[in-house]
């Protein structure tokens, strides 16, 4: 009873402190309320919901969806809601639809939007949702697209393992996929990796918005540009100059309005005004921006985005464009196409592009003086061209015909697939894995997923991975060392939750699921969602926590459903539970409540895999309970060798006066290195001993450093390196300095290449208090380093015959260690064979599946 009483009073004072410290930002409110009114509004069987371009207006495929239904009497009962980035500035837009009071305008990210997002039976968009979305059970949801690509998408994107997080959780909610042609469904498949894992539907059968470019005449298109304050004249033909976005951000382009003047004023010079006009289309993420900036002049020949792209290309007699879409899209006019690319190398290296210029239907040139030629010369452009323009528009245009948004009425809300082509099948004989590893940063656990990821047989496993928003540079080169084989989910914002659902799983958060009040205040609802959130409609055969610290992600993982779980030990836990650095008090307090949470929630789990043989008898003997104690196993880290080896063949970056360095980048601009630390290579005509790891107390540095003062007050010519980086860092060189040992104990650093550090160094010493497995021991054997090895519970999974010296942790023991290696006592000749040491690692890791 007393017990109970005590918990309830800790469960007071930390909601209390929660309600104190709840931070009330913008995007937190924003995600309650769409966490509350997930619940409080039920899906609405009439109601369709439209976003094109993040409500920059009613354009795109969903347009001429939109304009499908109203014209087929069959669906005249549906309410049809459009959302629109900001109400106020498309006024005229909304008065233009005022007779049909089944059509409703919302504005992006309001209150009313949030309520129809949760409540629209249908949700139509050409791009994606917002951070927060998560589909409802009972909820279509048509992802439209916008183009057939010329950029590279997703995960063929240059840092495609990052920018891809957004766009694959929402193709992987979509219950139908529209794709323009073959060319189109490869790049979705490819691209998103949706092989293997996608649940819906692919409709290969053309782009809608191709139905407004057929069936718009000129006069109405016209007629509509004077509505927005754009000077055109009837009798002119129409010159259209639409690049695409640059830069990083689609909502941060970049842009330079003198720019698109520059090609303004040159091409007006170049050709007869008299008889062409010149309009600027720039893309919808450009357009806003570039508005506000323009004189009234301007302003006339600016298309804005709110126009839809289709319906304007109709009225359009020449195109001028870059590596945009919107060529593929004329080219069913058969009117001819010239391309200002004036950065194409540039663009190549930052996005990619699936084209090359000589597949272009249309001369290309980063000189606007040869468009101004060619625009005086179309005839003979179009007889040059004319073989690839009708080769192109064959794929292109290949289902094409005015009535591709009738079709997908068809499909989607009729329900008859059989005539048109319909994809449905993406499931492979592959077991799906989903793997979380934590936040990625330089260490050990890192080191043995990337190590992990490399060996697995892709054959047999298709495999997914969660990776958390990285926070340092180092977490993020780390996301893009990992397979490319490997589906990464980069997660995108955080979860929604209801003020109740916060605080009950601030609760679990600390106390962990360890008896039957905490098992009810589980918010299910929340994790449900959460799941849905970031996966999608997604099914996984296997969900792995390969972290095992902190429970967020373990009750994520809770939420697969019929998925076996299992979750990964890399260290001795109960010791590392209670480790203690100096000022890090509440971070211990912090990952103490973590890992006891962590382990109510063994039970949940199917297996729970160390990382060795050794330290699963030591956690077993310490966290089992008769429930879980059959469930402990094991699977030994595999060592990624070939980086060792790749590593030893690397020179030195820079030879000054005669010693060597090595480049630490601090600063990079692309992949050109702009501020660098120099790492000196250590002296061949010094004693150097190493060793690798964090700097945190289990590693035991502060004895190691107390015990090579005493090695070199008799023996100067020593030296001690310690590569790796952490919290101890100031106390160690507080330490350092005391014992006047600047000169002589280097803290390094971490090192992207370590391994040519430590061929500089003639002995490896490792004197840890607990590890999980000690990786680097098996990394310094392949570098051919004799080794000083602490015997801490786990060392026997890295042990060869006559490979190393084991000694103690103290002082002395060390001491003595050191002294051993100047003696010759220490044994470096020794045999180890890495591919037969991996091969038994991964037997152990297929082992796992078995009999599951």
């Amino acid at each position: 009873m007393k017990k109970l009483a005590a918990q309830s009073l800790d469960f007071l004072k930390l909601v209390y402190a929660y309600l104190r410290g709840r931070q009330k930002s913008a995007p937190k409110i924003l995600r309650a309320k769409y966490a509350k009114y997930y619940y409080q509004y039920e899906v609405q069987d009439d109601l369709i919901l439209y976003e094109s371009s993040y409500g920059r207006g009613m354009t795109c495929n969903p347009y001429a969806i939109f304009k499908a239904f109203l014209q087929d009497d069959l669906f005249s009962q549906f309410r049809h809601v459009w959302v629109l980035e900001n109400l106020a500035e498309q006024q005229e837009l909304i008065r233009s639809w005022q007779d049909y009071p089944n059509v409703i305008f919302v504005e992006h990210e309001s209150d009313q939007y949030l309520q129809y997002l949760v409540s629209a039976k249908y949700l139509i968009n050409n791009t994606s949702f917002a951070g927060y979305f998560a589909k409802k059970p009972g909820q279509i949801y048509l992802n439209t697209w916008h183009s057939i690509t010329v950029k590279k998408l997703g995960f063929d994107m240059p840092n495609g393992k990052l920018a891809s997080g957004n766009m694959l959780r929402n193709l992987l909610a979509a219950d139908y996929i529209l794709s323009a042609n073959r060319f189109t469904t490869k790049i979705f498949r490819q691209a998103y990796k949706l092989d293997g894992l996608y649940e819906g539907k692919i409709i290969e059968n053309g782009y809608p918005r191709n139905d407004l470019l057929l069936q718009t005449p000129r006069a109405e298109v016209l007629a509509k540009l004077r509505s927005l304050g754009v000077a055109v004249e009837e009798d002119k033909k129409i010159i259209l100059y639409a690049p695409t976005w640059r830069g990083d951000n689609f909502f941060k382009p970049d842009y330079s309005i003198n720019e698109y003047l520059e090609v303004l004023t040159t091409l007006r010079q170049q050709v007869d005004t008299e008889q062409y006009q010149i309009l600027i289309k720039p893309h919808p993420a450009v357009a806003k921006h570039l508005r506000q900036q323009q004189t009234k002049q301007y302003h006339q020949v600016f298309i804005p985005g709110t126009i839809d792209t289709n319906e304007l290309l109709s009225a359009v007699d020449i195109l001028i464009s870059d590596y945009s879409s919107i060529f593929f899209d004329f080219m069913f006019t058969d009117r001819p196409i010239l391309f200002y690319i004036p950065d194409l190398e540039e663009y190549q290296d930052q996005r990619g592009v699936y084209f090359t210029l000589d597949e272009l239907p249309g001369p290309a040139s980063k000189d606007l003086n040869d468009i101004g030629r060619w625009l005086r010369h179309l005839d003979a452009v179009q007889r040059q061209y004319r073989d690839i323009y009708a080769r192109t528009k064959a794929w292109v245009c290949e289902y094409d015909d005015g009535h591709v948004a009738e079709k997908v009425l068809e499909i989607v809300f009729k329900k008859n697939e059989k005539p048109y082509n319909v994809l449905t099948d993406f499931s492979t004989e592959k077991k799906k894995l989903l793997l979380y590893a934590g936040q990625l940063q330089t260490n050990g656990v890192t080191y043995s997923l990337l190590s992990l990821l490399n060996h697995l047989d892709y054959k047999q496993f298709d495999v997914s991975l969660i990776v958390p928003k990285p926070k340092t540079a180092e977490a993020a080169a780390n996301i893009e060392k990992i397979h490319p084989q490997v589906r990464v989910f980069a997660r995108i914002s955080t979860y929604s939750a209801t003020l109740i659902e916060d605080i009950r799983y601030q609760l679990v958060r600390r106390y962990g699921l360890g008896n039957k009040l905490l098992q009810v205040l589980f918010p299910r609802r929340l994790f449900s969602r959460e799941f849905a959130r970031c996966f999608g409609d997604s099914r996984f055969d296997y969900v792995i926590d390969f972290s095992g610290y902190g429970p967020f992600f373990n009750y994520l993982m809770m939420q697969a459903e019929g998925a076996r779980r299992f979750i990964w030990q890399h260290n001795d836990l109960l010791v590392d539970q209670n480790r203690m650095v100096a000022g890090q008090e509440r971070t211990y307090r912090k990952r103490q409540a973590g890992m006891r949470a962590v382990f109510t929630l063994y039970p949940y789990y199917d297996k729970i895999v160390a990382c060795g043989k050794a330290i699963m008898k030591v956690n077993r003997q310490n966290l089992a309970t008769a429930e879980t104690y059959a469930k402990f196993t094991y699977a030994t880290n595999t060592i990624d060798f070939q980086r060792v080896k790749d590593g030893l063949k690397q020179e030195p970056d820079i030879i000054i006066n005669g010693a060597a360095y090595l480049l630490r980048p601090q600063a990079q601009d692309g992949g050109e290195i702009i501020l660098a630390d120099l790492i000196k290579l250590p002296s061949p005509h010094t004693i150097n001993f190493v060793t690798i790891g964090r700097l945190s107390p289990e590693k035991n540095h502060a004895n190691l450093i107390t015990a090579f003062a005493k090695l070199y007050a008799d023996n100067p010519d020593c030296r001690l390196y310690i590569i790796g980086e952490g919290d101890l860092r100031p106390h160690l060189e507080k330490q350092i300095s005391k014992l006047e040992l600047q000169e002589a104990v280097f803290l390094v650093g971490n090192l992207s290449n370590p391994f040519l550090f430590m061929k500089a160094c003639h002995c490896f010493v490792f004197p840890s208090y607990y590890e999980g497995q000690g990786l680097v021991v098996l990394e310094a054997r392949l570098v051919g380093l004799p080794i000083l090895l602490a015997d801490f519970a786990a060392a026997g999974d890295v042990l060869v015959e006559n490979g190393q010296l084991v000694i103690k942790q103290d002082v002395e023991s060390i001491y003595q260690g050191l002294r051993a290696f100047l003696k010759g006592q220490v044994p470096g000749n020794y045999h180890f064979d890495p591919d037969a040491y991996n091969q038994k690692c991964y037997r152990e890791f297929e082992a796992l599946f078995t009999d599951s």
